[in-house]
């Protein structure tokens, strides 16, 4: 019932969408490239990202509308997303690429969830001629449903846009059932003359897993002595999680030059309400041999209320949806004043901090850009964090994207308030760390859509969670060295993907593999004079070994594990797609050499993948 409800009402709201687009459709010229002639046949769609407090000027690209990724319905499954999982989509997940990214303001916990929850900084903006619809749905063996959908309309000089993903899922072993549910609601509007313009957004991110805590008994679905996955027993079968975040942001600004008069650039006021509530339950089985909490109790049901309210206010010689300029050398600048307002309604607390902050993108002889930001928080639990960022890039051939960048991100910061106060029925701690002090290095080089990427991370007094399923601080001073490289080759109809990295790192509370690698290969056949296309290839996973970390769904969090080492196994998916106009059938098989690699189909230890994954879909885009 929760996801035919949902695909019920959004069917019918996407059908009577797109019937009064149609209706109402405008002839305006769309600025952004003048060698797609409007027609009948094609309206070009372009997108960009914004951001909540540290935005920039936009710089829009046109969407993809080709076949290639169509197929990767989920973001986990993308060439570009390395990631390990429990084994199913809709569940926990985290990069195998060790990463540190940090904006000002305060944080209460990371859901780890970094690919399905929204936040408002990953937003996409839209700018269209008409209207823009896209509707996929996905359907896998047993019984999982996928609901994608992203519906964008231009009303006069404003632009609404609605993007939804909703999965259930009733999982391949027991208690692994879950439902996922995450969308955004947005509406951007601005005067003709620019002198005044607003962006109203509302997200929702909702999710209800069983949580099994992987099997009990390894070893046996190794050797697969049952016949049915859901014979398998596992570590947690009563866990229960719930977790719903409301996020409303409304953003507005306003000129401060009459129209004859000197610049004097704009006034950005920016207000932001945060709710987060979740919950986990469990019924304790004395007869299992996994048992991870500190207290003596038959069942937990832990929960977490709280809420932020977030004002800034802004000076910028830009506007917030102003795009970014042609001009051989510019300067953009922008200075304000942040303040948050934080609650936890469970234990009755409360602080307030003010973060002032600077930003500067600087353009110099059409061929450097130079962007930095650096804030300072007075205040709260987050009192004296210092963040500073600079990133340059020099680009030598704009006709071939050929380029050079390097950046220095610089963190003086708080772990997540999770690390420093937590109570529930079986875990709690009250401790004081000191701060997190982080350096991020790196340098790039760019030659059309291939990427060179080399990272050096130094931590010092790092916080993570350890294999006690309790905060530690490192104390050994930790050096992670990285290098990727990302290439998608396209020649004719034969296309390629590869996205490997090397990793090292010094300390062994900070586990990464070696190496790690994704790639794509496919061939495009055009049938019925090329008014049908034909797709088929294959993508391809590896990592070597590592003890990776291992997940506590009572923590909502991965943690630091040295019993069980993942890696040295090949994932195959084999996929077919079918493109008719700007209709795509596919069809997914997934885990094709499980069987012959004696079923060690894991990414976090406990957590297998099921082999012989089946999924078919279809993806609609229309682009009037």
């Amino acid at each position: 019932m929760y996801f035919k409800s949902i695909s019920y009402t959004l069917f019918a709201f996407f059908f009577f969408g797109i019937l009064i687009g149609n209706a109402q459709n405008s002839n305006s010229n769309s600025f952004r490239d003048s060698t797609h002639q409007l027609s009948p046949g094609f309206l070009p769609v372009y997108i960009a990202k914004t951001g909540q407090h540290n935005f920039y000027p936009l710089k829009y690209n046109l969407i993809d509308t080709h076949m290639v990724e169509v197929n990767h319905f989920s973001p986990l499954i993308r060439s570009e997303n390395i990631y390990q999982t429990l084994g199913s989509l809709e569940q926990a997940h985290q990069t195998m690429l060790f990463q540190y990214k940090r904006n000002m303001g305060f944080q209460r916990i990371t859901f780890p969830f970094p690919l399905t929850f929204k936040t408002q900084d990953n937003l996409n903006v839209y700018e269209l001629s008409t209207a823009y619809t896209k509707v996929g749905y996905f359907y896998g063996l047993p019984n999982e449903h996928m609901l994608d959908l992203v519906f964008a309309k231009k009303i006069r000089d404003g632009v609404f846009s609605l993007d939804l993903y909703a999965a259930t899922n009733e999982g391949y072993f027991v208690h692994q059932a879950s439902k996922v549910l995450s969308g955004d609601v947005q509406y951007r509007y601005a005067t003709k003359n620019g002198r005044y313009g607003l962006r109203a957004s509302y997200i929702l991110n909702r999710i209800n897993n069983q949580e099994n805590g992987g099997l009990q008994d390894v070893q046996q679905f190794i050797d697969h002595q049952l016949p049915d996955n859901k014979g398998y027993v596992v570590n947690i079968p009563n866990g229960l999680t719930h977790i719903q975040t409301h996020d409303i942001n409304f953003q507005h600004f306003v000129s401060l030059y009459p129209k004859k008069s000197t610049y004097a650039g704009y006034i950005t006021h920016n207000a932001h309400f945060q709710k987060i509530n979740s919950s986990y339950f469990d019924y304790l089985d004395t007869t299992l041999q996994f048992q991870i909490y500190t207290f003596e109790s038959d069942t937990t049901a832990d929960s977490l209320s709280c809420y932020k309210i977030v004002n800034s206010i802004q000076w910028s010689n830009y506007s917030p949806m102003q795009l970014v300029s042609d001009a051989n050398s510019y300067v953009y600048l922008a200075a304000g004043i942040m303040h948050e307002f934080f609650e936890d309604q469970r234990v009755r607390s409360h602080f307030h901090t003010f973060t002032p902050f600077l930003r500067a993108n600087l353009k110099l002889f059409n061929f450097m850009d130079i962007f930095g930001t650096f804030s300072y928080s007075f205040g709260g639990y987050t009192n004296n964090d210092a963040i500073a960022k600079i990133r340059g890039e020099w680009l030598f051939r704009r006709n071939i994207n050929l380029k050079v960048g390097g950046h220095v991100n610089v963190y003086r910061v708080s772990p997540d308030y999770n690390f420093s106060h937590f109570s529930s029925n079986h875990f709690a701690w009250d401790w004081e760390w000191g701060k997190q002090n982080i350096v991020d290095l790196g340098a790039d080089l760019t030659y059309k859509n291939y990427r060179v990427e080399g990272n050096l991370y130094l931590l010092d007094h790092f916080v993570l969670f350890g294999p006690e399923y309790t905060p530690i601080q490192v104390q050994k001073f930790t050096r992670v060295v990285q290098l990727s490289l990302y290439a998608p080759i396209r020649y004719k109809n034969f296309g390629s993907t590869f996205n490997v990295m090397l990793q090292n790192s010094s300390s062994d509370s900070i586990r990464v593999p070696l190496f790690a690698g994704k790639t794509s290969v496919y061939y495009i056949f055009n049938i019925f004079k090329k008014k049908l296309k034909f797709q088929l290839g294959v993508d391809l996973m590896y990592n070597t070994t590592y003890y990776a970390p291992a997940y506590l769904p009572a923590l909502y969090s991965f943690y630091h594990q040295e019993n069980e080492m993942i890696g040295n196994y090949w994932f195959l998916d084999l996929y077919a797609t079918v493109r008719i106009s700007r209709i795509y059938f596919f069809a997914r098989v997934g885990n094709l050499l499980s069987p012959v690699q004696t079923y060690r189909m894991f990414t976090t230890p406990y957590y297998p993948t099921v082999d012989h994954l089946f999924t078919v879909g279809i993806n609609w885009r229309f682009h009037d």
